[in-house]
């Protein structure tokens, strides 16, 4: 008796075996979907159609500042009121750009200044030291920021002042307030 109730069971078990190999080799050939983020995300043919969609999506009355680095990246510093601060980059794909903020806001309303590092989307690590008055050798004072900019590449002190700052030029994006 136990032989056949082995034997009945192991055509129904190799049946069960076969039909869980097709599922997921059916599962694992679907085009995978769009995230609800993804599907979201505009794509412009100029950066200032990026950045207007961008002020217009988040309601941002801000000024925006291209930094091009040493490295051939570039980031965006993104000004609003009162004293507050973020960066952001562009993404490129088949021609077409994208712009997002990439920090959290940093305020420095009462401060003399501020420094935090980041991560570009290409993996390079900086600082971002962002100061009222010219604190660091090399600082760049932008109007349409009210602020003097330094950006390092990788890690430093805030009271290091003979860093080398990798901003090579800047260019102003959007210009919505005065500070």
């Amino acid at each position: 008796m136990k032989k056949m109730a082995l034997s009945g069971w192991r055509p129904a078990r190799n049946r069960i075996f076969i039909l869980m190999i097709v599922l997921i080799g059916i599962s694992g050939c679907q085009q995978p979907k769009e995230s609800g983020l993804e599907a979201k995300q505009f794509w412009a043919d100029t950066k200032e159609a990026a950045v207007a969609y961008y002020k217009e999506e988040e309601s941002e009355k801000a000024n925006l500042l291209e930094l091009a680095l040493r490295s051939e990246e570039s980031i965006v510093l993104i000004k609003r009121e009162p004293d507050t601060y973020a960066i952001g980059e562009f993404s490129l794909r088949n021609h077409q750009y994208r712009f997002e903020r990439t920090s959290a806001w940093v305020v420095i309303e009462n401060t003399t200044g501020a420094m935090w590092e980041f991560q570009t989307k290409a993996g390079h690590a900086y600082a971002l030291k962002i100061s009222k008055a010219k604190e660091d050798r090399s600082a760049v004072y932008r109007d349409e920021m009210k602020a003097y900019l330094t950006v390092t590449s990788g890690k430093r002190t805030y009271q290091e002042t003979n860093a080398i700052n990798e901003i090579v030029s800047t260019s102003v994006l959007a210009k919505a307030i005065i500070a």
